[in-house]
C-alpha cells in the first residue's frame, strides 16, 4: 500500500453563519483550489479549524447551507490609523465635562 501526500495551504477566513455567529479560522485547500472551488463542490459540510477566544484551535464542521458570508482574510499587515484627536472634554474620550473647570462668564454692559 503506497501513501499519497497532498500538499495543502491554510486559507484564513471569517465566516458569518445565518444565526449571526461569526467564526475566524482556517480552511485547508490544495494548491490548485480556490475558496470558491471548495464552496461550490458537492460536499454539504466543510471542516474549519476555528480560533477560539482563548487562542486555541478547535475543529468545527460547518454546513454550507447555513453559511451566510465568507471573507478571505488578507495576510498583509493592517495600516495603523491614528485616533482622531478631540478638543476639550468629550464623553467619547472618557472625560467628564461636569468636573472640568468652567470658563468664566462675561457680561456685556
Amino acid at each position: 500500500m503506497s501513501e499519497t501526500t497532498v500538499e495543502k495551504t491554510k486559507l484564513k477566513v471569517y465566516v458569518k453563519m445565518s444565526d449571526g455567529q461569526r467564526l475566524l479560522g482556517f480552511f485547508y485547500v490544495s494548491s490548485d483550489e480556490r475558496l470558491q472551488d471548495i464552496l461550490n463542490d458537492d460536499r454539504g459540510f466543510l471542516p474549519l479549524h476555528a480560533v477560539g477566544d482563548n487562542g486555541k484551535y478547535s475543529m468545527v464542521v460547518l454546513s454550507k447551507r447555513y453559511m451566510q458570508q465568507i471573507e478571505e482574510v488578507s495576510t498583509l499587515p493592517e495600516p495603523v490609523i491614528e485616533p482622531e484627536r478631540r478638543v476639550g472634554g468629550d464623553r467619547r474620550d472618557g472625560t467628564d465635562r461636569r468636573q472640568a473647570p468652567r470658563a468664566p462668564k462675561f457680561e456685556l454692559d
